[in-house]
């Protein structure tokens, strides 16, 4: 029934072509989003639900961590994100898995093939690096491939500034005994850009596990991590440029052996990357090549070692081509070869993936209103047949004096092949046939000016031959092993996003959302709230004074124990943090405070472990 409503939602938006007055230059919205098109686009005109954390967001949640920023995302849950410093963090966007959602460094595709799926650690990454995050929710894999499924986390790493010298530094610290630094150096002088950078963290933590028993022995979890970023560029002529990256993160992150149990476990991961990309302009449009070469190194120190390195060259090569004012056209091949290893087991030539996949995805915006993205790919995978996806995602923006209202709907289509390590590990099984999605999505956005927006949206995915690790026991119940399996012919995930912008006055910045997803099989569902909500308040209490106050309610949720073999119920929780920025010196000193989780809930992510309670941060940063 839902499935019928989408399509005729999606066949009477197409139908909406009646002329009327473009009134597009009465409204003032300046945001721009490029995740839903590759194209910059203001976010009025965009049919996808896209959720952007901006600099200046940035700026009023210093202190915050990447996963704090990314778990305020209506419809996105980030598991471990109230953990220790350094738990294990997962993204359920939409009710999908790590799988499921792609994250994109500058527009390039990071997921670690070595990985059970692939994904990015979110551990990696320092928010003082980031310029901006765009949340894409919903599928998307014509335009960004495998992974795309559930949607796509889209995050900028800071560029150079148009000035010959330029930078910044910082420190900050807190609970846990917890600190952190930072230094960026960057400009342009004469076509030539560069900047670079480097940050590094640590926390002495607390103890991943719960100690059930309270014995007191159970010792603490601590984390450390390093990261720098090198960016260069060059205007070699007025069509012409060329930019380079590279970037070595690393991670030392202490475990423990599991629920309720204390163990003194350690991993230690790596990733280099290195990146070059040409672009040539011309008069309707641009060639691009994004070329990339990635490692993955995670070592596990424990009674159980393990150690996995993966490495990826990644080609994208791309034409953006401006027909007219109204319609435009992104065209391209992108080349993925993903090798990992099992040390001191298999070799990277024993676990190799090559995927060619060709894409082409148009826009068509009218004067009237109607705006069209379309696209299709077709993924060539090295050990599956290939696939031809899909997507249509029609919308239509009616303009009144002071008011838009904007119409939309999409339906696209997804093909996840199993990973490296779900093919040739010792659990793996090179007979699993691949995933596939489709996605169906209906909304309605509402703008009135820049001081208030409203958006809603249903959404439904259809997922087939889902694939998940299926434990093997002998006759007298002893685990004997196990393998990776099609363990489900079909599964709907479905739900709804509300969110909501207003600025009263100038001087009071108010944000709120409300989310709601489920399943029709709780037993593949673990760890996602049904229900999520928070609302967000920032004031420029003086000229420069800003603070701010969060709230973020996650409803219960089920969890497994894998100890009796039983569900458990998980609390939901209400967290509240206050912050505060206060600037100096025609703003170039920025002094802040954060007391996070001020009611001193316990937000359990995971049965058995435990959660962070109240805490406080405070720093500085210069800028010249």
């Amino acid at each position: 029934m839902r499935k019928n409503i989408l399509v005729l939602l999606l066949v009477s938006t197409c139908g909406l072509i009646r002329a009327q007055e473009s009134k597009l230059d009465s409204l003032l919205l300046t945001e721009v989003v490029v995740t839903g098109t590759r194209f910059a686009t203001p976010i009025e005109k965009t049919g996808k639900t896209i959720y952007r954390i901006t600099e200046s967001e940035l700026r009023g949640r210093k202190g915050a961590t990447t996963a704090d920023l990314l778990n305020n995302v209506p419809g996105l849950q980030i598991d471990g994100v109230f953990g220790t410093p350094g738990s294990n963090l997962s993204y359920y966007l939409r009710g999908g898995r790590n799988k499921n959602t792609l994250i994109l460094l500058d527009g390039v595709s990071m997921n670690d093939p070595s990985g059970i799926t692939p994904f990015f650690d979110l551990r990696y990454l320092t928010a003082d690096q980031i310029e901006s995050i765009e949340v894409l929710n919903g599928g998307l894999s014509t335009l960004y491939g495998s992974s795309a499924a559930a949607g796509v986390i889209n995050i900028q790493l800071k560029n150079a500034e148009d000035k010959p010298i330029s930078g910044r530094v910082g420190i900050s610290g807190g609970s846990f005994n917890s600190r952190k630094g930072n230094a960026q150096l960057n400009g342009e002088l004469r076509g030539f850009s560069y900047m670079l950078s480097y940050s590094n963290a640590a926390s002495e933590g607390f103890s991943a596990a719960t100690d059930q028993n309270e014995t007191g022995s159970f010792d603490k979890d601590g984390f450390r991590k390093n990261n720098s970023i090198i960016k260069l560029g060059y205007q070699i002529s007025e069509n012409w440029n060329v930019d380079f990256t590279g970037g070595y993160d690393e991670f030392e992150s202490e475990y423990d052996g599991g629920a309720f149990m204390d163990a003194d476990n350690t991993l230690k991961s790596k990733q280099l990357r290195l990146g070059m990309t040409p672009t040539f302009k011309h008069k309707k449009g641009e060639a691009k090549l994004v070329a990339a070469y990635y490692t993955n190194n995670n070592k596990y120190e424990s009674s159980f070692p393990q150690h996995y390195e993966g490495r990826t060259w990644q080609f994208d090569l791309t034409e953006s081509y401006t027909f007219n004012d109204n319609l435009k056209l992104i065209a391209g091949i992108n080349l993925q070869d993903m090798q990992y290893k099992d040390v001191d087991q298999t070799q990277f030539e024993d676990n190799h993936f090559t995927i060619v996949d060709p894409f082409a995805s148009f826009v068509y915006d009218t004067p009237f209103g109607l705006n069209i993205h379309a696209g299709a790919r077709i993924n060539t995978h090295s050990e599956y047949d290939p696939k031809a996806l899909y997507n249509l995602n029609p919308s239509y923006l009616i303009s009144f004096d002071k008011v838009q209202i904007k119409l939309r709907t999409a339906i696209s289509t997804s093909y996840i092949t199993p990973s490296l390590y779900q093919n040739f590990s010792v659990y793996g099984n090179t007979n699993l046939n691949p995933e596939e999605n489709i996605s169906y999505e209906a909304g309605i956005d509402f703008y009135l000016q820049q001081n208030f927006s409203l958006s809603a949206v249903f959404f439904e995915r259809e997922e087939k031959e889902l694939i998940d690790f299926v434990s093997l026991f002998d006759d007298l119940g002893n685990w004997i092993g196990g393998e990776f399996q099609n363990v489900q012919s079909k599964r709907f995930v479905n739900g709804y996003e509300i969110s909501a912008k207003w600025r009263p006055v100038e001087f009071i910045n108010v944000s709120a959302f409300y989310a709601n997803n489920s399943s029709n099989n709780d037993a593949t569902y673990y760890r996602i709230p049904t229900d999520k909500w928070g609302s967000t308040l920032k004031v420029n209490v003086l000229k420069n004074l800003v603070a701010g106050v969060n709230y973020l309610h996650t409803g219960a949720r089920t969890e497994f124990d894998f100890i009796t073999f039983s569900e458990v119920e998980m609390n939901k929780t209400d967290i509240i943090d206050l912050s505060i920025d206060y600037s100096l010196f025609s703003d170039r000193l920025h002094a802040y405070a954060r007391i996070n989780n001020l009611t001193d809930q316990q937000n359990i992510g995971v049965y058995g472990f435990n959660s962070m309670g109240r805490n406080f941060t405070i720093g500085a940063q210069f800028s010249f």
